[in-house]
């Protein structure tokens, strides 16, 4: 009955697709928001928290339900049966800057150097990523996991990262109590926002 009066609104459920930027819906709900594939969406939750995502169709997704992944749902600070709202997001520029702040407990004994070399780096490369100021971030590499807060974005408050955007990597690290001040504490575990490289991916040069 939600959807048949309004198709922006959608329950969630949980993925566990590794690309924690991209949405799944069905082709009827594509036409009905007059989505194109690939086209990027902003979603926001009962809480007020929005995320850029990427939506994609899946036919094994029923037509009252959108799966996202665990990433989003924290980001979101949603639960699965939560009602979220889906719109299209337009006008959505290139990043001139960000700024990534690592959880402080993740990084114990990585230079900044290969933050940046080894986990940010490829990760944006040849990629074209929505980011939200605020958004939380893990990289699973081959030995380590690592995390990390968008602190800082230009434009504000979102953006799609590129090759071309500047990516500051202060040293400035970010308290896990802090980065997580404002999430649900029942949503959060150490196992949250896994986004796995592939062993191509960690060894550019």
């Amino acid at each position: 009955m939600i959807n048949s009066i309004d198709p922006n609104h959608l329950l969630i459920l949980e993925d566990d697709c590794d690309d924690f930027r991209m949405v799944l819906l069905t082709k009827s709900r594509f036409e009905q928001l007059a989505l194109g594939d690939s086209d990027m969406v902003r979603l926001s939750s009962q809480r007020r928290c929005t995320v850029g995502t990427v939506a994609a169709d899946n036919e094994l997704v029923q037509d009252d339900k959108v799966r996202i992944s665990c990433m989003m749902h924290v980001n979101l600070r949603a639960k699965n049966g939560e009602l979220i709202s889906i719109q299209e997001a337009k006008n959505v520029k290139n990043g001139i800057r960000m700024t990534p702040s690592p959880i402080e407990d993740t990084i114990a004994g990585i230079k900044v150097r290969d933050f940046f070399d080894t986990y940010v780096l490829p990760y944006f490369q040849n990629a074209r990523r929505p980011i939200y100021r605020d958004d939380l971030v893990t990289i699973k590499g081959n030995l380590s996991t690592l995390k990390f807060k968008v602190t800082g974005l230009e434009p504000d408050p979102c953006c799609y990262v590129t090759d071309k955007t500047f990516i500051k990597c202060s040293g400035i690290h970010t308290k896990r109590a802090c980065a997580l001040a404002a999430s649900n504490p029942s949503i959060l575990s150490d196992n949250y926002l896994t986004i796995i490289m592939t062993q191509r991916l960690l060894n550019i040069t």
